[in-house]
């Protein structure tokens, strides 16, 4: 499947690493006057416009068909404040739109540098916890963008959350400072794992690599 990113995250895949986040949105066309916008994020997003509030959402799995299209997969939204269901009581929902967008951190005022991906919303039902949306039908505006479509290079910050590799040990020191942000190598994520053996630390690395060594080049897998 061909991949056609906005040229300002070409720019942004094309560095090292990351410094700031890619950000999932989610926006909901409950009907002609309502739409709801959220941010999987703990602070509002401001993006083309618009405000995407905080919200606690999981996004499932999505697998591409061999169509080119998605099957059915489902989005589960917060529903402590029985907000968004009060909207279902009186709206029929079905067969409208929902969105999933990406965005970088840094980009949020270049309303072309997103991914984007719509569905057909095909039912809701509701629990004491969360609403769970059913979409299907979905149209592929562009493969997300992220750390799920890298083969070869981990995007994570190099010693960061995500990474965790601490760079002192009790027998080495600083001898890796930094990280080719590749699989293998005299500084890449395997060799830095020998090294957390050396410094008698449990071996966090590579497991811990932010990329997908095993997706078959040329290909991309969304998940």
């Amino acid at each position: 499947m061909a991949i056609s990113l906005p040229p300002a995250l070409v720019l942004e895949k094309n560095k090292l690493h990351w410094s700031d986040p890619l950000l999932d949105l989610v926006y909901i066309d409950v009907s002609d006057a309502v739409k709801l916008r959220y941010a999987i994020n703990p602070e509002p997003i401001n993006f083309d416009g618009d405000t995407y509030i905080p919200k606690n959402i999981t996004v499932g799995t999505r697998t591409e068909q061999s169509s080119g299209g998605f099957g059915k997969f489902s989005i589960q939204v917060e529903n402590v404040d029985r907000f968004v269901q009060a909207l279902l009581e009186i709206n029929d929902i079905r067969g409208r739109e929902c969105r999933i967008l990406q965005v970088h951190g840094a980009l949020l005022g270049d309303p072309t540098a997103k991914i984007e991906e719509s569905f057909e919303i095909l039912s809701a039902q509701s629990t004491t916890e969360y609403i769970e949306f059913d979409l299907g039908k979905g149209s592929l505006k562009a493969a997300r963008f992220g750390r799920r479509a890298q083969r070869d290079q981990c995007t994570f910050i190099f010693a960061g959350a995500e990474c965790a590799y601490a760079e002192s040990g009790p027998m080495s020191g600083w001898v890796l400072p930094d990280c080719s942000k590749h699989m293998e190598g005299n500084n890449g994520c395997r060799k830095h794992g020998d090294q957390e053996v050396i410094d008698l630390k449990p071996r966090e690395h590579p497991k811990r690599f932010g990329g997908f060594p095993g997706i078959p080049a040329g290909r991309v897998r969304l998940s």
